[in-house]
């Protein structure tokens, strides 16, 4: 066994320097912390997607869009009355696909739809205003 130690001393003292090398590294060049503002997370199902731009130091900020802010939290007063009934239409939210879904009546499909806007309107809504909404 020291034998062998004494004909292979230099393939161990190499890779200890190495791992020497290695594990020093980490504490001598440390990631640095960004102290910059980071762009609002809207924790909701509802909220729309956060689209950031880069700034001149590479972090990417998002400028608050009052209409967005109204539109989300319109959604949020919607989302927290669910499942809604009307006469011709429902609305309900599905985690599972995390989106929202509107049951039209299919006897009275014209009606139900027409319902459906007047509901989505009381909130300065429309249905484009969700990427997530299913009609059925």
């Amino acid at each position: 066994m020291i034998e062998e130690i004494k004909k292979y001393w230099i393939y161990i003292l190499v890779s200890v320097v190495v791992l020497f090398v290695m594990i020093s590294s980490l504490f001598i060049h440390p990631v640095p912390k960004s102290n910059s503002p980071k762009p609002p997370v809207y924790s909701t199902p509802v909220s729309s997607p956060i689209i950031s731009t880069p700034q001149n130091d590479g972090v990417y900020v998002t400028p608050p869009d009052p209409n967005e802010i109204a539109k989300d939290q319109a959604k949020k007063v919607i989302f927290n009355k669910l499942p809604y009934y009307g006469q011709n239409f429902s609305v309900s939210y599905d985690f599972s696909k995390a989106g929202f879904t509107a049951t039209i009546n299919p006897t009275n499909h014209a009606q139900g739809l027409q319902e459906l806007n007047q509901f989505l309107s009381s909130y300065n809504l429309t249905t484009a205003d969700f990427n997530n909404l299913v009609i059925k």
